[in-house]
């Protein structure tokens, strides 16, 4: 799990730099788009990687991962939605 702190002003730094943490997934900038949190990871390896959360209505989530590699031919992108109802 990764301790984040999103922004709710958007896609930008505090003074104290609560929304940027690193753990060993990379550096982790996490804010709010409206009702998106968006978390972009800078990983050690290079590259980028973009997770988007959000929750659609009372039992659903989206969830979805955009990544850019310097060892991919192309980015991956993947989008889950996850029904609690089911």
């Amino acid at each position: 799990p990764r301790l984040v702190k999103p922004n709710p002003s958007g896609r930008i730094f505090s003074a104290k730099g609560d929304e940027l943490v690193e753990d060993t997934f990379g550096f982790t900038l996490a804010y709010w788009e409206k009702e998106v949190l968006v978390l972009e990871t800078d990983p050690p390896s290079g590259g980028k990687i973009v997770e988007k959360i959000k929750m659609l209505n009372d039992d659903k989530l989206e969830y979805s991962i955009r990544i850019k590699s310097l060892v991919l031919k192309e980015p991956v992108a993947i989008r889950r939605i996850f029904d609690k109802s089911k």
